[in-house]
């Protein structure tokens, strides 16, 4: 079997430091900023690409972990085929996403890609922009099988007084973090398969170097502490 090599054109920075709580499919990262730092010897090669309002990021899932060929979907309680799914262990673990542009910038003679709707974790190694295309990459009649319904959304986030008070001592570090937490939550980021129970859970994830805790009460969220 040939051997097939790739190598990363640059980097992705973002708020997302660990698998859980990072958006589910872009969608979910819609106001989620982060940059493309593309290396210096590709840079020419972004020229003229200003004119476009969204791209399309072809990644390596550098955090992926063995794949399987039948997988249980974040967003689904049943086994599905690998490819029938975006599961990122896969035997070649490419991912895509199309993301909007917001600029570009050339700090200190590199370039950087500032884009929003990110569902991509800090440190991404990136293979390949690509502009999206209206006219050839929407498909307005297209069937997304048993994926058709988009995530749920406008689950109530709330905040411990303790929670509330650390969010917004650290806002002076992080501009807006208590918005980008709720907006995080409010999509719901529970996997499905206990996300639908009705228990009483607690869960982590990490943001902005920011260990944020909250727990599900009933068809609310509460942020109960922020820690880092």
């Amino acid at each position: 079997m040939d051997v097939i090599q790739y190598h990363p054109i640059g980097i992705i920075h973002t708020p997302f430091k660990a698998p859980e709580g990072t958006p589910i499919q872009p969608p979910g990262g819609v106001e989620h900023c982060a940059e493309v730092e593309v290396y210096p010897e590709y840079g020419e090669g972004l020229r003229d690409l200003e004119g476009f309002s969204h791209l399309i990021l072809l990644y390596h899932c550098h955090l992926a972990g063995k794949a399987r060929l039948t997988v249980k979907p974040f967003l689904d309680n049943a086994e599905h085929g690998l490819f029938s799914t975006r599961a990122p262990a896969r035997p070649n673990p490419i991912g895509l996403s199309a993301v909007r542009l917001e600029g570009i910038s050339h700090p200190k003679g590199g370039c950087r890609l500032h884009v929003a709707g990110v569902d991509l974790m800090d440190g991404t190694p990136v293979l390949d922009i690509k502009p999206y295309l209206p006219y050839a990459d929407a498909v307005t009649d297209a069937d997304g099988g048993f994926a058709m319904d988009p995530p749920s959304a406008g689950l109530a986030v709330a905040f411990s007084p303790q929670a509330l008070s650390a969010c917004r001592a650290k806002e002076a570090d992080i501009p807006g973090l208590e918005r980008f937490i709720v907006e995080m939550l409010q999509i719901d980021p529970r996997p499905a398969y206990f996300a639908r129970d009705g228990r009483r859970r607690r869960f982590g994830m990490r943001i902005f170097d920011v260990d944020v805790q909250w727990e599900c009460q009933g068809d609310r969220i509460l942020v109960t502490a922020l820690e880092g």
